[in-house]
């Protein structure tokens, strides 16, 4: 058998979004594959000492962050979407729609609304004056990702959108030295929205609208180290963007672990970013947390675990974005004296268990 070691990316698998009684958990879920998974396996050290999922995911592919700098997302994006590898600096400028609870104005990213290719380069088209003020050049490559480019970077720091969708955003506003005079060109830019037609025509519709933009992810394009991963399943466009960085093939998340498994398809070293269960924590879904967690045991665990005992390939590991790794080889799967944990137990705010 050809040497063929897995690693799932599974940031959010062991954050509920609310907290969770274990009785409850236990009585709509039996996890025992991903348990005794977790059981058996050893601990990994981590990719990155950084928490956070975007510190994690450029972890994965063997780049360190500057922590006095924003990770350089837009950058990396950017290279995915346009195939240019370039110098320039780049922000995200992406649409959002912001809504009020109470004294909070709670963030939603583009992937919970619709919104066509032609409102976004009218909306985009709304805003370009007063964004090229702080001397961007402005480009929409999809409706959910919009870009700045820059010869000289501006001296803001930003929240990531991955961190905030989901959340207050009062706090996260743009800092630094230049950071007052962005967030009064936020201000322009949501008085702009508020006043266009097109987004009218979307409330009139029950569409959210599009009534405001989220700054983040600035910075140039990074080093890469290649030849860590052969190939990587992603449904992410950072983590598509680093995989083509790296030189790895690319291609979109098997359906489960039957389907991998069964595909043909040589590297010695296969990644997989999972982010369901991230999406559904961010925005506080315990609903579909619950069935992707149920996802993962049954679509994944239990036919990986069944493929790893039977020498289907070499070796499997399991990491999130806050510092936690577990490996498993098909020698870990025989341990039977490592009893399993329930798995509220790995349940965490952060720490590692």
């Amino acid at each position: 058998m050809a040497e063929r070691h897995l690693t799932l990316f599974v940031p959010g698998f062991r954050q509920a979004p609310v907290p969770v009684e274990p009785d409850r958990l236990a009585t709509f879920l039996r996890l025992g594959c991903l348990e005794r998974f977790l059981a058996r396996a050893d601990a990994v050290a981590p990719a990155t000492k950084a928490l956070g999922l975007e510190a994690a995911v450029f972890g994965l592919f063997g780049i360190a962050l500057d922590s006095r700098l924003d990770p350089p997302t837009a950058a990396v994006t950017y290279y995915l979407d346009s195939g240019e590898r370039e110098a320039d600096w780049y922000l995200r400028v992406d649409p959002v729609h912001l809504r009020a609870d109470l004294n909070r104005l709670i963030l939603f990213d583009a992937s919970t609304f619709p919104l066509s290719d032609e409102e976004a380069h009218q909306l985009a088209g709304e805003v370009r004056g007063l964004l090229e003020r702080v001397g961007g050049e402005l480009m929409v490559f999809t409706p959910s990702r919009w870009y700045l480019r820059f010869q000289q970077p501006p001296d803001i720091r930003t929240r990531s959108l991955l961190e905030v969708a989901g959340r207050d955003v009062h706090a996260q506003l743009p800092e630094g030295e230049a950071g007052a005079d962005w967030r009064r060109l936020l201000n322009e830019i949501q008085m702009t929205l508020h006043r266009s037609a097109l987004n009218q025509a979307r409330e009139e519709r029950g569409e959210p609208a599009v009534n405001s933009l989220w700054f983040w992810g600035g910075g140039r394009l990074p080093g890469s180290e290649e030849g860590r991963w052969d190939r990587v399943y992603s449904g992410s466009p950072l983590g598509q963007g680093l995989a083509r960085l790296s030189g790895a093939a690319v291609a979109d998340c098997p359906s489960d672990g039957d389907a991998w498994l069964q595909s043909d398809v040589v590297g010695r070293r296969q990644l997989v970013l999972f982010d369901t269960l991230e999406n559904s924590a961010r925005y506080g879904d315990m609903e579909d947390w619950m069935a992707q967690l149920d996802h993962l045991e049954r679509g994944w665990m239990a036919p990986l675990w069944e493929g790893l005992k039977s020498r289907r390939f070499t070796s499997l590991t399991l990491v999130d974005d806050r510092g936690f790794g577990r490996r498993c080889t098909r020698l870990g799967t025989v341990r039977w004296w490592r009893r399993g944990k329930p798995f509220t137990e790995y349940l965490t705010r952060g720490e590692e268990p």
